[in-house]
């Protein structure tokens, strides 16, 4: 342990702490706030189990002595990342209005691969784990922090790094309002998915109502073929619908109307799911088939621009 006036610091006694091993294997992580202090250890489990670490949330506030909170929440079946304690490890821990946020990582044993994992507490004593799943934590590897502004909270998760080392691992960044206790989720309703997203081939039109129109490239040229065809960038395909958010977050829906009734995926009646992505982006499935990633940025992402040829 260690504290700091100004910029001079003096080693302090880890006995304040009961039961606190502390050393270049597992310092802790400490963190303090108006309200009180909280501090994670997580040293290496025992030699024989080389690379496990367990965390222990600690917490004080005006009095001296650091008490140890309540063994740290793995979560429940059958969540993603419910694994015995020592495969669950915390990055750090933010202050939010009314409460704790608590960053980090759990081995999911279905996969045998780490996700994304977040606590919250009130008091910094007892923490309670958010829901995995349903947040989509399982999609990176890792959440590394969070922070609050005007009530809005940010949470940075970074996924697997990539095969090539030029180029940076994936990351993703989460949004929500903290509560006594919270699931820490994306954006709900239709608002976030209101306007046009499009990509080369295609694009999507939504309305606060949730009406859609879809329009996707058929390859046929006006200039020699009939209608229904491609006149430029208005593509000749158009099927039109009506959309709603489900309790993930997702908008799901049918295709009422298309002027390709034959063609599969694009019938009548046809399922359509719509899910965001990062940084201005829709993901979109018909029929059980993706259709691929609609932008809202047109061709200044390069994701959704490719070649017309």
């Amino acid at each position: 342990m260690a504290d700091a006036t100004t910029n001079n610091w003096e080693c302090g006694d880890s006995a304040a702490v009961p039961g606190l091993r502390v050393g270049p294997e597992g310092l802790p992580v400490v963190r303090a706030f108006p309200r009180g202090s909280v501090l994670i250890s997580h040293p290496e489990s025992s030699d024989e189990e080389p690379g496990v670490y367990v965390s222990t949330f600690w917490s004080r506030g005006g009095e001296e002595t650091w008490s140890a909170g309540e063994p740290m929440d793995v979560g429940r079946l059958p969540d993603r990342g419910v694994t015995p304690r020592k495969l669950q490890s915390v990055n750090g821990v933010s202050a939010v209005t009314g409460g704790y946020i608590a960053s980090g990582r759990a081995l999911d044993p279905l996969h045998g691969q780490p996700v994304g994992a977040l606590w919250t507490s009130a008091d910094g004593r007892r923490w309670t784990k958010a829901p995995t799943g349903k947040n989509l934590f399982h999609e990176v590897y890792d959440l590394y922090g969070a922070a609050e502004l005007d009530g809005t909270v940010i949470v940075l998760g970074v996924g697997a790094a990539p095969d090539s080392s030029e180029e940076p691992a994936p990351t993703r960044l989460w949004i929500g309002r903290y509560r006594a206790r919270p699931a820490l989720g994306r954006p709900s309703g239709l608002a976030p998915f209101v306007g046009t997203w499009t990509w080369s081939h295609g694009s999507i039109v939504i309305d606060p109502e949730g009406r859609f129109t879809y329009r996707w490239r058929l390859y046929r040229d006006c200039a020699t073929e009939p209608a229904p065809c491609d006149n430029g960038p208005a593509w000749g395909g158009k099927a039109t619908g009506k959309l709603a958010p489900d309790a993930s977050g997702r908008l799901r829906g049918r295709l009422e109307t298309t002027n390709r009734p034959d063609e599969e995926g694009y019938r009548e009646n046809a399922a359509v799911e719509l899910r965001r992505e990062p940084y201005g982006a829709i993901r979109m499935t018909v029929a059980g088939r993706p259709h691929g990633i609609f932008c809202s940025g047109g061709e200044a992402d390069s994701r959704c621009v490719v070649s017309h040829g």
